[in-house]
């Protein structure tokens, strides 16, 4: 209890606060499973060439990295995987043979010494970081520790089961002394002030777009009803009612925005869809980036709020039809 307090007060290490956790949840029957990667600063030497690198090694689930297609995980302790990004800068292959440069602890277990390995380029990593790094399978030789990562937070548990199991890590903490956030909550927690910028933006954004497109549709109606002024004006001449006039101008609209809303949705499912990934995977250096496609109940929930707005603001523009007057024809 008093290795705990002291966690608590944030006294000691945090990477202990973690792992003490993870203990304690997992004796209550919890899942949880915390992995750390350890880093040191080191170097590799390729072809002559020497790169300062960040070694990565411990006791993490090496098979959840994110790989580019083509490698394989490394297995053997001579395999490793490495920073996609040396594939371009470096000419790096699947296959090529690197040397790395690190340091371990002496045989008294307090001493440093540099040793000097080859390993096989089995797999490339995709990372965001500016940060070369090279992915050994484990700690083999005890090596030297300078920095930590987390590598993995998370519930062994399947979907159905999460709410619960959330619900039980709560029931076993004081909240005054330990917050459980679910997945939602996270993501809030950690966007921050930034979310409540996100939101003011969306707010400010959509209003602006409903001022533009109003305005847009208004004057556009306009235009439109001042060019046709001749056929409404021949079409009143054969008898033809105001509903019926009303009615065959709002159907040629509706097709046209119909027709827009298709176009645009398909533009931005293919064209550029391709070219936001691309400028996007150049501009964060990775070799593939992907955009997830809004689900087609939010397509049509969003097309058809547009196209309500539109038929709204369009039917009170009509009324300029109203006024004209049948010697109109003599334009057409």
């Amino acid at each position: 209890d008093s290795y705990r307090n002291k966690m608590i007060q944030q006294e000691g290490s945090y990477r202990n606060v973690l792992l003490y956790y993870e203990k304690f949840y997992n004796e209550h029957g919890i899942p949880l499973n915390i992995q750390m990667m350890d880093k040191q600063y080191s170097k590799m030497i390729f072809k002559e060439d020497s790169l300062d690198i960040e070694l990565v090694f411990g006791d993490y689930d090496i098979e959840k990295v994110t790989l580019v297609a083509g490698g394989k995980i490394p297995k053997l302790e001579n395999e490793v995987a490495v920073s996609h990004r040396l594939k371009n800068t470096k000419d790096i292959q699947l296959g090529d043979t690197i040397t790395v440069e690190y340091r371990i602890y002496g045989a008294d277990g307090f001493t440093e010494e540099t040793v000097q390995k080859d390993f096989i380029v089995t797999a490339y990593v995709e990372n965001l970081e500016n940060v070369t790094e090279v992915f050994m399978t484990k700690n083999q030789d005890d090596i030297v520790c300078e920095n930590w990562d987390i590598f993995n937070e998370g519930l062994d548990v399947p979907d159905s089961e999460y709410a619960a199991t959330i619900e039980k890590m709560r029931s076993l903490s004081d909240p005054d002394e330990v917050t459980i956030l679910d997945y939602d909550q996270l993501m809030e927690n950690d966007l921050g002030m930034f979310k409540d910028i996100f939101d003011m933006l969306i707010i400010t954004l959509s209003i602006l777009f409903a001022i533009i497109i109003s305005a847009q549709t208004f004057l556009y109606q306009q235009i439109f009803i001042e060019e046709e002024a001749s056929d409404v004006a021949m079409l009143k001449s054969l008898g033809i009612d105001r509903k019926s006039i009303r009615g065959w101008h709002i159907d040629r609209i509706l097709i046209l925005i119909v027709a827009s809303i298709i176009m645009a949705v398909l533009l931005s499912a293919t064209i550029f869809r391709i070219i936001f990934e691309r400028v996007a995977a150049n501009v964060l250096t990775l070799t593939h980036f992907s955009l997830d496609m809004p689900s087609p109940i939010s397509i049509l929930a969003v097309s058809g709020g547009m196209l309500g707005m539109i038929i709204l603001i369009m039917i009170p523009s009509l009324k300029g039809m109203d006024y004209i007057k049948i010697w109109k024809v003599r334009n057409e």
